[in-house]
């Protein structure tokens, strides 16, 4: 990308500021791995009651990596589940968070995943019965070896939400996005009240 994802803007705040938001009275805690330019990234965060941020040190090894980090934190909650949520996707809106949660209050799934229009999207939930798993899986292979072998037990999510497939990892895919970001808010506020 050339700057950090997290620190990049969309809509008047930060990817990482809108992802906190949307998370934010929804899930508990809410948890931030960080790593490359920490500090910087800290600083920018926005004050709730639940956010708890943790550094890892060793972000270079990837994705994985982090998410052992807080998995390994929430190992010592009482929590359900996890909602894994990457910055680089900030574009999905809150009524995402709410189908997903409330799909895994009714069918206990063990993976629960949203999609549009039949392509499967971000954020991923998986439930605490997996948490060990995770924990073991090699990072070369991230968490999608553990979503392949608990295929059976995944529930596939469909949400009016384009913004779930939005992943951005290069400068062309930012100025998509921000091209695309007024009509996209402006579907949702139509269609749902929920940005």
């Amino acid at each position: 990308m050339g700057s950090d994802k997290a620190l990049l803007r969309l809509g008047g705040e930060t990817f990482i500021s809108r992802l906190i938001r949307i998370l934010e009275g929804k899930v508990s805690p809410v948890i931030v791995i960080l790593g490359y330019h920490a500090n910087e990234i800290r600083n920018s965060l926005p004050e709730i009651h639940d956010l708890k941020v943790l550094l890892n040190n060793d972000y270079n090894l990837g994705q994985l990596s982090s998410l052992k980090i807080a998995l390994a934190h929430l190992d010592n909650l009482a929590t359900e589940g996890a909602l894994i949520y990457l910055v680089d996707h900030p574009a999905m809106s809150r009524g995402v968070v709410d189908q997903l949660l409330d799909n895994f209050e009714r069918s206990k799934a063990s993976v629960l995943i949203p999609t549009y229009e039949g392509r499967r999207g971000h954020p991923v939930l998986f439930a605490r019965s997996l948490y060990d798993e995770l924990q073991q899986a090699p990072l070369e292979l991230g968490a999608r070896a553990v979503v392949r072998r608990h295929e059976a037990e995944t529930e596939l999510v469909p949400v009016d939400d384009p913004g779930i497939l939005i992943d951005v990892d290069t400068p062309a895919d930012y100025q998509e996005l921000l091209n695309k970001w007024e009509s996209l808010t402006a579907s949702r506020e139509e269609s749902s009240g929920q940005i």
